[in-house]
């Protein structure tokens, strides 16, 4: 009984300290990085940790979210979440502003996937207010048009504060300490 008991204990050890190795693709397992977004992977971490001055596009409204004013201003407020992100972590990665796109090293693009907080009925009879928000980006070389990273991320919160605007600034200053957080790596 007691080398079943060790068998088990020594599989178990070794096949949780593979998971903090590459794959055979070079790409860093989510679980080994740090987690700030929903879903994030580096597929080029060594271009990543080069830092560079980055162009963050405002994301574009997804197939099932309907483009108006609010949308914009959320992608503006993305926008200003990655830079802050960014910013807090001490990143060598600098966010453009509206001149010197052509000099960008990295390009930042995305698309707001889901935007849906509860129908009337429910807010009468639950007299509840909440608010979700979704988000697909890809960091880019805008030179070759590799695909560096990849991340998606969603937030939602309650309440007056969960604007569709504070929640895609705080998506954004979550994707920004994301990409900060992998130059470490």
């Amino acid at each position: 009984m007691q080398k079943i008991i060790i068998f088990i204990s020594i599989c178990i050890f070794l096949t949780g300290c593979s998971l903090f190795h590459k794959d055979s693709q070079g790409v860093v397992p989510a679980k080994a990085q740090v987690r700030f977004v929903s879903d994030g992977k580096v597929l080029d971490a060594g271009r990543l940790r080069k830092g560079g001055q980055l162009l963050v596009v405002p994301f574009s409204p997804g197939p099932d979210v309907t483009a108006s004013d609010e949308v914009d201003k959320v992608a503006l407020r993305i926008v200003k979440g990655v830079s802050d992100g960014l910013r807090q972590d001490g990143s060598n990665i600098f966010v453009l502003g509206d001149t010197g796109a052509e000099t960008a090293d990295f390009l930042l693009e995305g698309r707001i996937i889901r935007q849906e907080e509860p129908g009337r009925m429910k807010r009468w009879v639950l007299r509840r207010r909440w608010r979700a928000l979704a988000v697909e980006a890809k960091l880019i070389d805008p030179k070759t048009g590799q695909v560096i990273a990849q991340v998606s991320h969603q937030k939602s919160g309650r309440g007056d504060q969960a604007s569709y605007e504070n929640l895609g600034e705080k998506i954004g200053q979550d994707v920004g300490r994301f990409l900060a957080a992998q130059q470490a790596f």
